[in-house]
C-alpha cells in the first residue's frame, strides 16, 4: 500500500528524505525517483516507533544494570570506560556529540582518528607505532572505522605486535 502511494505521489523531479535509525542516531538519505524505483535494490524494514521504543528501552535497563559492575572491574581498560561512559549518556537521551563532549576523546582516540585518515588513504608509511606507551586497544577500536584499504590489515598487526610486545615487557 505504501508503495502504490509513493509510485503515485512520487513526481520524477521530487526529492525524497527517508529518515535511517542507525544504533544511537540518525541521518536523512535523500532518494529520487530513479533511486527508489530505478534498477538498485533497497532493503527496507519497516517497524513501529512503539517497538523500537520498547527494544531500545529494553536495551538500555540491560546496559544500565551491569554498568556500574563494568565501571569497576579492574580489568576494565581505560578506553572501555570511556566508551561505557558515552553510551550511558546516549542511553539516557543525549546525542553522540554532546556525550563525546562530556567524554572527551582521550589522545590516543585523537591520534588513531589522523591515522584512520592514513588508512582511507591507504598510506603505508604512516603504519608504524610511534610508542610502546600508547593504549593499542584504543587505535584497534578506532581502526575498525576506518574503510577496508589494502594498508589497513597492516595497521591492525602493527597494534597487534605492540600489544604482545607490552605484555612481554
Amino acid at each position: 500500500m505504501w508503495y502504490a502511494g509513493y509510485i503515485q505521489y512520487f513526481d520524477k523531479k521530487d526529492t525524497k528524505f527517508i529518515r535511517v535509525t542507525k544504533g544511537f542516531g540518525t541521518s536523512l538519505t535523500e532518494f529520487t525517483y530513479d533511486m527508489f524505483l530505478g534498477g538498485e535494490s533497497y532493503d527496507f524494514f519497516v517497524e513501529s516507533k512503539k517497538d523500537v521504543e520498547a527494544r531500545r528501552e529494553k536495551m538500555k535497563a540491560n546496559f544500565m544494570a551491569i554498568y556500574a559492575m563494568m565501571m569497576a572491574d579492574p580489568s576494565t581498560k581505560e578506553y572501555e570506560k570511556v566508551l561505557h561512559k558515552r553510551t550511558a549518556y546516549m542511553y539516557n537521551g543525549f546525542s553522540k556529540e554532546e556525550a563525546e563532549a562530556f567524554c572527551m576523546p582521550t589522545p590516543d582516540e585523537l591520534n588513531a582518528r589522523e591515522y584512520v585518515k592514513y588508512i582511507n588513504e591507504n598510506m603505508p608509511q604512516k603504519a608504524r607505532v610511534e610508542s610502546m606507551s600508547e593504549d593499542h586497544y584504543t587505535y584497534l577500536y578506532v581502526y575498525e572505522s576506518a574503510r577496508d584499504t589494502e594498508v589497513k590489515p597492516i595497521y591492525i598487526e602493527n597494534r597487534k605486535k605492540a600489544i604482545i610486545l607490552q605484555r612481554e615487557q
